[in-house]
């Protein structure tokens, strides 16, 4: 899935719904943010996540994945 093809697609998403689109745990994306490997912002106490990072990211391993 791309932001393209995502009618209406939020521009941020919470760490919640960034692991449940990308198949992740919380704790993992946790790590990355921290790690300064997956972008992300605090509004107040809240992280966010930009869509289109996971757009971007859901994209790249689309790509790398081998076909069987």
């Amino acid at each position: 899935m791309t932001i393209k093809n995502w009618p209406g697609a939020p521009l941020t998403l919470s760490v919640g719904e960034a692991v449940r689109l990308r198949g992740l745990s919380s704790m993992t994306l946790h790590r990355e943010i921290q790690a300064d490997r997956f972008p992300a912002g605090r509004i107040g106490g809240r992280l966010i996540i930009p869509t289109q990072a996971i757009s971007e990211m859901l994209a790249t391993a689309t790509r790398e994945t081998p076909r069987r």
